[in-house]
């Protein structure tokens, strides 16, 4: 039979055993170089700064101008895709002619949070019409 002494002292030096590590992982962690090293992290925050600076992605839209302003554009879409859209216009937006109420436009833009800011704006030409044919039917 082993004495009693023997078994306390085997339990002890396991419960140690089990200890020790957990007491290291901890100082490593709260130590000022650990909390320097687990809140650097380079890879995490070179991805976001460079998702962050990436420019947003160019829609493209066809319709008619609806109203024009300095700042501002509506464009009412085709039938097969009813509806207005308000573009913001600033110093940015390249603008191919003057943009008037009636002109048949092509817009590119990018979508900003929850604005369509317009970064080109072409106005088609109308049809030109056959040199014999009349309007009246």
């Amino acid at each position: 039979m082993i004495p009693p002494q023997i078994l306390q002292w085997q339990s002890t030096v396991t419960q140690r055993k089990r200890l020790v590590p957990g007491l290291l992982l901890a100082c490593a962690i709260l130590s000022p170089r650990g909390v320097s090293l687990l809140s650097a992290r380079p890879d995490v925050d070179a991805w976001a700064e460079q998702t962050s600076t990436a420019k947003a992605p160019l829609h493209a839209l066809r319709g008619v101008v609806k109203a024009v302003s300095g700042t501002s554009m509506t464009v009412t879409r085709s039938a097969r895709h009813p509806g207005d859209v308000v573009f913001v216009l600033n110093a940015a937006t390249v603008r191919a002619a003057e943009i008037a109420p009636g002109a048949v436009v092509s817009v590119r833009y990018q979508i900003v949070g929850a604005t369509f800011v317009a970064t080109a704006v072409a106005v088609r030409a109308p049809a030109r019409r056959p040199a014999g044919a009349s309007s009246a039917p």
